[in-house]
């Protein structure tokens, strides 16, 4: 992870050279330009910030503007040179993905029984057509994966690490400050050692996740086209949420079945002396703005560069904050009126609503998406079987997962936030 301005734009050079292989230099010299065009408007909402400017400033909402454009045109330069150094494999959409056999090992039998008349023939299932076992192909497993991550709000903005051990790391190069020193010609300098290296140790945990699919499912989905994907994605959403929630709530120290699986984020960070707390707020503050702007204020000064950072939210947290930039006769206000929680800004930083935050614990995580890992094995194992006697076919998915963040240093964690949380 890019730990400082400098290493930012370390990263954005090597990401050019790469780039530049693969495009003409006409895109590479725009990808250049609006990645400037990006850090220059964070570096002016920063400031506009440090001044005390409301956030629903038509200035701030101006530049906010200016840089969902900016984003968008990067991103498409980006996708260019993803395209082009994918060909000629362009990778399949999840929804492109073959699922048959995994789910249903007879899908033609299966369907000739429901037409025969679903309940009244149901004898005829049995395990030659609907039993299977196994662990999903690695083209399954990252389609699957895909499933998992789609709706989910937390672990859809993390980095996901797919893993092919039960263990991984994330690393983290620290740079230290004021290392230069004046060059003495014939003289050698002393060496800085300025960089360190810092590892997480990622190390999944088993989960296992069983649903029942009835019969009236099956006699109604077993006609549509790509029905076995339908599955898949029923099934990973399923599982997906599970994910979410024990991302931020997991405390391998609770008793509790769900909650003790593993550690979540929050819990990591509880333990990290490196994370930023926030505890207290002041009994003058009483918006949501104040409570952000104290947050805000603990990040350190070598990550205000970067352009990634947000504010996990309890959805009850955001509903508050979007009355209150709704109610200004502002730019920001219209936009939250009319789009509703996708144009939560708060100086640029989105502010994203977080089902699986739970209002009375307090929460409130602010940090660069990039920061947050949810690791999880692609040796995804799928059991399916049918029970004539509940009439439901049983499928059974198993998994490893963890989670993880590349370093406590740049998240800031807000306890204790009661203000806009009813």
């Amino acid at each position: 992870m890019d730990l400082t301005l400098d290493e930012v734009k370390a990263g954005v050079r090597e990401e050019m050279d790469t780039i530049r292989e693969v495009i003409s230099d006409e895109a590479a010299q725009k990808f250049e330009s609006v990645d400037k065009s990006i850090k220059d408007i964070q570096t002016e909402l920063n400031k506009k910030q440090a001044a005390g400017e409301d956030p629903g400033a038509e200035t701030v909402k101006d530049l906010e503007a200016r840089m969902d454009v900016a984003e968008v045109e990067l991103a498409e330069v980006k996708e260019q040179a993803r395209l082009k150094i994918a060909t000629p494999a362009i990778p399949q959409k999840p929804e492109d993905v073959d699922f048959k056999g995994v789910f249903i090992k007879d899908q033609d039998a299966v369907r000739n029984i429901m037409r025969q008349g679903g309940y009244a023939q149901s004898r005829a299932i049995d395990s030659s057509v609907i039993s299977s076992a196994g662990v999903l192909n690695p083209q399954q497993a990252d389609a699957f994966i895909d499933f998992v991550v789609a709706q989910q709000v937390g672990i859809g903005e993390a980095t996901i690490i797919r893993l092919m051990s039960p263990q991984g790391y994330t690393e983290e190069l620290r740079l230290a400050s004021r290392k230069m020193v004046a060059a003495t010609e014939a003289t050698a300098p002393t060496v800085a050692d300025g960089v360190t290296a810092a590892r997480r140790t990622m190390t999944t945990v088993e989960v296992i996740w069983a649903e029942d699919l009835t019969l009236t499912f099956l006699e109604d989905n077993i006609e549509r086209r790509g029905a076995e994907g339908h599955i898949a994605r029923l099934l990973a959403t399923g599982f997906g949420n599970d994910s979410n929630d024990l991302a931020w709530n997991g405390d391998a120290t609770d008793s509790g079945a769900f909650i003790g699986i593993n550690n979540g984020w929050i819990k990591i960070a509880t333990g990290d002396s490196d994370v930023n707390d926030v505890t207290s707020y002041g009994s003058a503050i009483d918006t949501t703005t104040e409570v952000m702007h104290e947050l805000w204020k603990s990040v350190p000064t070598k990550f205000l560069g970067r352009t990634d950072y947000v504010f996990f939210v309890p959805v009850t947290f955001a509903q508050n904050y979007a009355e209150e930039v709704s109610a200004r006769l502002t730019g920001l206000g219209d936009q939250v009126l009319v789009n509703g929680f996708p144009a939560l800004r708060y100086f640029g930083k989105r502010v994203i609503p977080e089902p699986h935050l739970a209002t009375a614990s307090g929460y409130v995580v602010v940090t660069p998406t990039a920061n947050l890992h949810f690791g999880i094995q692609r040796a995804i194992t799928v059991d399916s079987e049918w029970n004539p006697r509940k009439r439901v076919v049983e499928y059974t998915i198993t998994a490893r997962t963890d989670y993880e963040y590349a370093t406590g240093e740049a998240i800031v964690l807000g306890a204790n936030v009661t203000v806009g949380m009813s």
